[in-house]
Order: structure tokens, then C-alpha cells, then sequence
């Protein structure tokens, strides 16, 4: 048998390694909704997964000086590669959609959806709160797009809940109690 053509071997080389790294491209992560009893703003579902991330390399200039008066041009630059073999920096993007519904007869101008990240041991990792400054209608229903950048993969589950709402009035709704607290 004769051996391969080595840009043959290149190539098999970046298959193996582009298949070792599409199992941990992206997974479903367990969402779990809850709602204030008191809530304006109902979670009615939310779908959340992982994506794996790299940091992509930056280009900085390198300035050559052609002669005394070349008034410091960058003749040519080099690439400052940050994902080098076996020193990749790994993020992870938390990201999905969380489907909510107006369950009063004003306008909400401004809400606040606050997920819990929990392990595989349901205990909190961390919270994180985003607000969102959309109007929603009364009974009006709508599916928002949700993100968030962490540098673990120790996520396992999501607690998704509405913790303040605004309305168009002025007037804001927040609970009484921390249900954000016993996920």
C-alpha cells in the first residue's frame, strides 16, 4: 500500500478535527418557566441551548518605515493569532427564545426577564437579568430572542421568570417576594 499524498493526510486531519469538535458545538439546555402569582407578564415557554464559541484572531498594523519621510504608513501587518494549537479561548452563548404574554389590559413599555443558571446538581451558578424596552398590548403574545455569554459549559438547567414590568403609565410592578431565590 502506498502512502498518502500529504496534502491528503492534511485533509483527514481536518475532518477528524472539525467531527471531535462538532459534539460539543451546541446542546439543548433544560428551561424551566415560572411565573409570580401576581405577574402582568406571564412566561408562557422558553427554549434555550449552548453554543460553543472560539476567540477569533485580531489584526494589528506593523508600521515599516520606507525612509526618513514616509510619514509612519503601515507597509504590512501580521496576524496575532489568539487560537493557537492547544490554547484556545472557549466562551459559550447562551441563547434562545422566551415566549411571553401581556395578561393585563395596559401597555407594558419596559420588562425585566431574570434567568437562574443552575448545575448538575441544581445549584445556582449565577443569575442574570436583561431588560427588555419593547411595548407589549394588552393580551398581546410575543416570542423574544434572548442571549447571554459565559465562560463555563456547567450549565445545566435555566430558571426563566418575569421579576419587574413597567407600564407605558409610568407605574412598575415588582413581586413582594424572591421566588428568583428558590429556583
Amino acid at each position: 500500500m502506498s502512502p498518502r499524498p500529504l496534502h491528503l493526510w492534511w485533509v483527514g486531519l481536518a475532518v477528524c478535527l472539525a467531527a471531535q469538535n462538532a459534539d460539543a458545538v451546541q446542546r439543548t439546555v433544560k428551561t424551566r418557566v415560572t411565573n409570580y402569582d401576581d405577574s402582568p407578564v406571564l412566561v408562557q415557554n422558553a427554549a434555550i441551548h449552548m453554543v460553543q464559541t472560539y476567540s477569533t484572531p485580531g489584526q494589528v498594523a506593523l508600521v515599516k518605515m520606507a525612509g526618513p519621510h514616509s510619514e509612519g504608513r503601515a507597509t504590512r501587518s501580521r496576524v496575532r493569532v489568539a487560537n493557537r494549537l492547544n490554547q484556545e479561548i472557549e466562551t459559550y452563548l447562551l441563547e434562545g427564545n422566551v415566549d411571553l404574554r401581556n395578561d393585563t389590559g395596559k401597555t407594558i413599555s419596559a420588562f425585566r426577564i431574570t434567568a437562574v443558571f443552575l448545575n448538575a446538581f441544581q445549584e445556582r451558578i449565577e443569575v442574570d437579568q436583561q431588560m427588555i424596552q419593547e411595548p407589549l398590548g394588552p393580551g398581546q403574545q410575543r416570542q423574544v430572542p434572548w442571549n447571554r455569554q459565559i465562560p463555563h459549559q456547567e450549565v445545566f438547567e435555566v430558571v426563566v421568570v418575569v421579576t419587574a414590568v413597567r407600564y407605558s403609565d409610568g407605574t412598575v410592578w415588582a413581586p413582594t417576594e424572591e421566588l428568583v431565590l428558590v429556583p
